[in-house]
């Protein structure tokens, strides 16, 4: 994690296997739950 303050939220998606939406996706690991805001519109 380069932010380990996102981790709470990655973990959660994670646990609950639920798609995290972020604007920093490059804060994440590569992982199918991390789907960037601007993918949505």
């Amino acid at each position: 994690m380069k932010d380990e303050d996102d981790r709470k939220f990655f973990d959660v998606a994670r646990c609950l296997n639920v798609k995290l939406v972020t604007r920093n996706e490059k804060d994440y690991p590569v992982h199918e739950l991390i789907t960037d805001i601007e993918e949505l519109y």
